[in-house]
């Protein structure tokens, strides 16, 4: 296994995602983003990466993704908004980051729910697991509800394809619309070609992105030319 800390995140590559996963602390990443294998019993070979997508049913599969996902869990933030005089605390400390501020703002903002903001509210990590029709309904009812509650974060291919903006011949990838949103540090352990940590380090996120393939080389080519936070908004 490599790794290789870099000042706006780190990368493992050759790595077992799943020890990866185990050695990082509680309540550590803000966002988590995974498009993990579809089942397809399969081998694929993409952008210089390959693996195989074989597991013996869909038992097996639902097994390998729940031990990831249940460490997935562990490693979520969860952050203490609580809305005094008018001003939002975040874990204690005025909350800064405007767009966060608007978001928690905004869903609290009916009569009921901001007198509930007034006395405190824990608010948890976002996760998005990018899913087909092959394990939609298993990962849904056997993974994702359990874990993270009823209808939380399993996506599939055609929700994604409505977080793309319109017209779609600049598109945006799925990790970034969602980046985009504000997490501070956003992890991805179905890495590939490390979109998504490319996608992080253009909006000026800190990652953690996990790889089987030696593939760090795909996301410096994806970041050729472009600055740190570069096309934050």
């Amino acid at each position: 296994m490599k790794k290789t800390e870099l000042e706006y995140g780190t990368i493992y590559t050759g790595a077992d995602n799943l020890e990866v996963l185990k050695s990082l602390p509680d309540n550590s990443v803000d966002m988590i983003y995974i498009d993990p294998p579809y089942l397809t019993n399969k081998s694929w070979e993409k952008n210089g990466w390959s693996f195989d997508d074989k597991f013996d049913d869909m038992w097996s599969f639902l097994f390998f993704l729940g031990e990831r996902l249940v460490e997935a869990k562990r490693i979520m933030r969860t952050r203490r908004y609580q809305l005094i005089d008018d001003v939002l605390y975040e874990d204690g400390e005025v909350c800064t980051y405007e767009p966060r501020r608007d978001k928690i703002l905004e869903d609290y903002s009916g009569k009921g729910k901001k007198k509930k903001l007034e006395g405190g509210v824990d608010v948890g990590a976002s996760i998005f697991v990018h899913i087909d029709y092959r394990t939609n309904s298993e990962i849904k009812t056997y993974l994702m509800d359990p874990l993270f509650g009823e209808g939380g974060g399993a996506l599939s291919w055609e929700q994604v394809q409505t977080l793309m903006p319109q017209p779609v011949h600049i598109p945006k990838s799925a990790p970034q619309i969602l980046i985009e949103q504000g997490p501070d540090i956003v992890c991805d352990f179905f890495a590939g070609s490390h979109s998504t940590a490319a996608a992080a380090y253009k909006l000026g996120r800190r990652f953690i992105s996990i790889e089987m393939n030696d593939s760090e080389e795909l996301f410096y080519k994806q970041i050729e030319g472009v600055e740190f936070g570069e096309m934050r908004e």
